[in-house]
C-alpha cells in the first residue's frame, strides 16, 4: 500500500525537476569537487609528513622504516597519477559528463581495471597501518574480482569520475595513516 505512494512522490518529486539528469549531474559534480579539494589538501599533508619521515629516519638511522616510507609513497604516488590519467581519458571521451558508455568502455574487462586492481591491492600492501575502515574503497576492490563492471558497466561519466576521485582520496589516506605510523616509530 505505501509503495504506490512512495512512486508517486517520487514520480511527482522528478516532474517537478527541469531534469533528473542536469540535477543527478550537477550532484555528482559537487561531490567530485569536494572530493578533489580533500585530496588536494591529503597531497600537501603526504608531502609534508613523508619529507619529515625521510629527515628523521636519516638523522636517527632507522633504515627500515625509511624503506617503508620510500614504497609506500612511491606506490601512493603511482597509484594516484593513474587514476587521474584515467579521469582525463574520461573527460577526452565524454566532456558533457552526462553519457553512459564511455566509463564502460574504458574500464570494465579492459588491462585499465586490471591496473587499478593491481595497484590499489599493492597499495593496500604498503599502508599497513591503515584500518580497514580508512581503505575504504580498496578493500571492496581488492575483495571482488568483477569490482568494475559494478561500478563501471551503466554508470555516467560523471559518476566515474566521482568513484575514480573516491579511490585517489582511499590512497591518500592510507598513506597518510601509514607515514603517520612509521613517524610514532621512529
Amino acid at each position: 500500500m505505501k509503495y504506490p505512494f512512495i512512486l508517486l512522490l517520487t514520480i511527482l518529486s522528478l516532474a517537478a525537476c527541469m531534469s533528473p539528469s542536469d540535477e543527478i549531474t550537477k550532484a555528482f559534480k559537487t561531490v567530485n569537487a569536494s572530493i578533489k579539494r580533500s585530496n588536494e589538501e591529503l597531497v600537501k599533508k603526504n608531502a609534508v609528513s613523508y619529507s619529515y619521515l625521510r629527515i628523521l629516519s636519516k638523522s636517527e638511522k632507522h633504515p627500515q622504516l625509511a624503506a617503508k616510507a620510500d614504497s609506500l609513497d612511491k606506490t601512493m604516488e603511482m597509484s594516484v597519477a593513474y587514476l587521474e590519467v584515467l579521469k582525463k581519458r574520461l573527460l577526452e571521451t565524454d566532456s558533457v559528463l552526462e553519457h553512459i558508455g564511455p566509463a564502460g568502455q574504458l574500464l570494465v574487462n579492459t588491462p585499465a581495471s586490471d591496473s587499478i586492481r593491481t595497484m590499489l591491492i599493492n597499495l593496500a600492501h604498503h599502508a599497513y597501518a591503515t584500518p580497514d575502515s580508512v581503505l575504504g574503497g580498496i578493500l571492496r576492490v581488492r575483495a571482488q574480482k568483477d569490482w568494475a563492471n559494478e561500478y563501471f558497466r551503466e554508470a555516467p561519466t560523471v559518476a566515474a569520475l566521482t568513484i575514480l576521485s573516491k579511490l585517489q582520496s582511499d590512497c591518500l589516506n592510507s598513506a597518510l595513516v601509514t607515514f603517520q605510523d612509521i613517524g610514532r616509530h621512529l
